[in-house]
């Protein structure tokens, strides 16, 4: 018997088989794998962090291109190449040995949520790299501010970035997204004329960007003359453009002198040079200028340096015994 189907009935199934191709297609595709990514690492965020699910993270996007152009993400697959010689075979050897890192730090760090844990074999190197910097920024921004409201807020304005370079950088980034949050709801962050207002999103962005030498600066030249860079305009004016204050490496550049001069004035931009210099240097200058001082006195000078070196005796114990020693009946009880 044959079985007669009508031209609607063919038209219909002939519809339905499209639908089924085209759905297969858009599954395997590159699109809908990096929206889910991105779903991954903001329910990650989210979980670690220990904010409600409604909570949104920005620029998880952001973070996956950015760990995606990392060596190790970019060599990862390497060991496998034919033909790989030299520095190319050492070069993908640590990438695989840097792979089998991530995977055992994240098979630890997602013990609890075996779910979560199958997703995350979902992604690519880049991705596992990215979501092993959340979980442990995440925990770290729960344990650091209790307040979960505080946290939620956090998130909001920093975006995956400041969950990120807190499992980079340490809690350090947490304590100055806080800081800086603070100024900015308070109204305090003065701008340059002709520049943009900033927000915290753009702060964990530059940091995100600058790497350790950003961590670097910011901890040894703007936050102890902090309400000098916030209220001059140059704190705002590094977050836009850090590039013009400071090299790779965290150093203060010709540039940033010249925009400290601009805003804060010499003594500002003699500071940050003096932050920059390191206290081993400074130290040494001081030294050198105290010597100096001493010559320039002839029989005082003499005399400050004998007083000098009688006080530096006095961090041998052996030498406060003896020296003390006429003095210690007066701790003895009557």
């Amino acid at each position: 018997m044959t079985l007669m189907i009508s031209p609607r009935n063919r038209f219909r199934l002939l519809a339905f088989i499209c639908l089924i191709v085209t759905c297969s297609i858009l599954l395997n595709s590159p699109a809908i794998y990096a929206r889910s990514a991105d779903d991954i690492l903001k329910t990650i965020t989210r979980v670690f962090s220990k904010v409600p699910d409604d909570i949104p993270v920005k620029n998880t996007d952001d973070l996956l291109k950015r760990m995606g152009k990392a060596p190790s993400a970019r060599q990862a697959d390497g060991i496998t190449a034919i033909g790989k010689k030299g520095d190319d075979v050492l070069d993908a050897t640590r990438a695989a040995a840097r792979r089998a890192d991530v995977l055992k730090q994240l098979n630890k760090g997602l013990a609890s949520n075996p779910a979560l844990l199958r997703q995350v074999d979902q992604l690519d190197d880049a991705g596992r790299e990215a979501a092993l910097l959340l979980i442990k920024g995440g925990e770290r921004l729960a344990n650091t501010v209790p307040d979960v409201a505080l946290r939620g807020k956090l998130i909001r304005a920093g975006g995956a970035d400041l969950v990120a370079g807190a499992g980079k950088y340490g809690d350090e980034v947490i304590t100055s997204a806080l800081r800086l949050q603070t100024a900015l709801d308070a109204g305090a962050v003065a701008l340059p004329a002709g520049k943009r207002a900033i927000t915290l999103a753009d702060f964990t962005a530059t940091v995100s960007k600058m790497g350790q030498g950003g961590i670097d600066f910011f901890n040894n030249v703007i936050q102890p003359n902090w309400k000098v860079w916030l209220g001059s305009g140059l704190f705002a004016w590094w977050v836009i453009d850090p590039e013009g204050f400071q090299d790779a490496s965290g150093q203060l550049v010709e540039q940033g002198v010249n925009r400290i001069q601009q805003l804060a004035g010499e003594v500002a931009a003699s500071a940050a040079k003096g932050a920059i210099e390191g206290s081993g240097e400074a130290v040494s200058n001081i030294g050198k200028k105290t010597w100096q001082g001493f010559q320039s006195q002839g029989l005082a000078g003499v005399i400050g340096i004998l007083l000098l070196l009688s006080l530096g005796s006095l961090f041998f114990k052996r030498v406060r015994y003896y020296v003390f020693a006429p003095l210690r009946w007066l701790n003895r009880a009557p």
